[in-house]
């Protein structure tokens, strides 16, 4: 659906998701079940989705449940949503942070070291190998309204968990300093060459050297 249909509102990407999970149930009713087994069926198989895309150069990031009956709901006034069971140990380690930015590099390494931790905890349902993405505008022009999104294989994710996880043994110490150090270099290691990142990176690194002085 998404290679044939140009967005034309901040909501058409998250639209296509729930048009597609109305199709889906569509193609279940004719399998021939009871409306019990039916019902059995989409709470066994239900999915929380995270939509992430940008629209004329601003982020859009919706929550969407398969088993609801309404459409998409938009995030707003926070810089982050968690979703699945540990939702609730993923805001605790998230809050921690708080960023002023939703620079994609540093918010990339924290969700790594966050399900990390998730899976630290020894959660039963969240396990290795943890795969990783990001959405950000496609360069240099970015408002077109397209976005561009990055996959991370496992053996990539293991590499960039290194210096995040060296620099957060104790992050209620670390945060100020090594975390953030951590997260710099990671977004220097991305190389994406946009003039917004390359101004968050000047800002970043002056407020590292200015957390290293107090």
């Amino acid at each position: 659906m998404a290679k044939q249909t140009v967005l034309t509102s901040e909501r058409s990407f998250a639209d296509l998701v729930e048009n597609a999970n109305i199709e889906i149930k569509k193609k279940e009713r004719l399998v021939g079940r009871t409306s019990r087994e039916l019902q059995r069926h989409f709470d066994d198989y239900e999915a929380e989705i995270l939509i992430a895309n940008y629209f004329r150069g601003a982020p859009c990031m919706y929550t969407f449940l398969s088993n609801g009956m309404v459409s998409p709901t938009r995030v707003t006034k926070q810089l982050y949503v968690s979703i699945g069971n540990s939702e609730a140990m993923a805001d605790y380690l998230l809050k921690k942070f708080n960023l002023p930015s939703t620079l994609t590099g540093v918010g990339h390494a924290i969700a790594l070291y966050t399900i990390n931790e998730v899976i630290q905890a020894k959660d039963t349902f969240c396990y290795y190998p943890i795969q990783g993405s990001h959405v950000c505008p496609r360069p240099p022009d970015s408002d077109t309204g397209e976005s561009t999104a990055m996959l991370f294989d496992s053996g990539d994710i293991a590499n960039e968990l290194k210096p995040v996880t060296m620099a957060s043994h104790n992050i209620e110490s670390q945060l100020k300093r090594g975390m953030w150090a951590a997260c710099l270099a990671f977004v220097e290691m991305m190389e994406i060459q946009s003039s917004a990142l390359q101004t968050e990176i000047k800002r970043l690194k002056q407020e590292l050297d200015e957390r290293q002085h107090d």
